[in-house]
């Protein structure tokens, strides 16, 4: 988020680790190995990255995953000279070290790595010269919303895939997808056009399962 450009105030940000924590706590974590502010989780990462890195596990299952991630991302993007952008973005979020370590290392087009780049900066210039005029726009904020949308629907929510998930998982999903529906921080056309961009009114994804109704 903060690499986006799109950074949350600090109670929003350890009620966010308070969450991971309490789920942690849930799957049997014990409480030292959990992180209460920024600082800490920082600095457990990197500890974590760095055992990670010197203690060799065979085999690394890291690599395969990863490269399954990018494929499944490809695969998704129906324009082909866009569908080894997911590889470079991943490479700036996260690092090339951490790609290298997951498999996030084949080769890309220049064409590819080259729109990344100029897409980068232009949705950068372009938030800061608006946000000038108006400080509630964001384009990048808009690009991450639409995004996240149809990632979610196509890889978890859509159940003609082979990975389906349960009822008790799905439906709370699709709740949460559907509240993500109006954007209280941008403006009135901004919501309008992430609606074109997704689906019009609540996102409620159309390719997902409806809940069966129980009988009384």
């Amino acid at each position: 988020m903060r690499k986006l450009g799109q950074r949350l105030s600090q109670d929003d940000e350890e009620a966010y680790l308070h969450t991971w924590n309490v789920m942690g706590h849930v799957l049997g974590i014990r409480r030292e190995w959990m992180a209460h502010t920024m600082d800490e989780a920082t600095a457990l990462f990197d500890r974590i990255q760095a055992r990670a890195r010197t203690v060799a596990v065979i085999p690394d299952a890291r690599p395969a995953l990863g490269r399954a991630l990018m494929n499944t991302m490809a695969n998704s993007i129906h324009v082909p000279v866009l569908r080894h952008v997911p590889v470079p973005l991943t490479q700036w979020l996260i690092g090339r070290q951490t790609a290298r370590d997951i498999g996030v290392d084949e080769h890309v087009p220049l064409l590819s790595r080259l729109l990344f780049r100029l897409g980068l900066v232009l949705l950068r210039a372009v938030d800061s010269v608006v946000r000038l005029i108006s400080s509630r726009f964001s384009i990048v904020r808009l690009f991450t919303r639409t995004i996240g949308y149809h990632m979610l629907t196509r890889f978890l929510l859509d159940q003609t895939r082979p990975l389906t998930l349960p009822e008790q998982v799905l439906n709370p999903m699709m709740d949460t997808v559907a509240d993500w529906s109006h954007d209280p921080k941008a403006s009135t056309w901004i919501n309008r056009l992430e609606d074109r961009l997704t689906t019009t009114g609540t996102w409620r994804p159309s390719a997902a399962k409806q809940p069966h109704k129980r009988r009384a």
